[in-house]
């Protein structure tokens, strides 16, 4: 995540994330106890992020937005 925002990526998002099972006798005895996870974020390079500011939008970008992967990262004000 560090590297990432110092390469500019100012908004990361974890998409995905899952623990890793380690199968091969050797490599678990080599690891120990540490737990091991995969984790996909999807990252944003945008210059002026604007969090925190209401826009209004048209109903159709409500809607794409507020029934999509997205919503929980908006607060939504008003209807539909």
């Amino acid at each position: 995540m560090r590297l990432a925002r110092q390469a500019g990526f100012a908004d990361l998002r974890l998409v995905n994330d899952r623990p890793l099972e380690i199968t091969d006798p050797e490599l678990a005895a080599r690891t120990g106890e540490r737990r091991l996870y995969s984790a996909t974020y999807r990252l944003f390079n945008i210059d002026s992020l604007e969090a925190g500011r209401v826009f209004p939008v048209c109903g159709n970008t409500f809607r794409m937005l507020h029934q999509s992967r997205l919503a929980p990262h908006f607060d939504f004000i008003g209807a539909e």
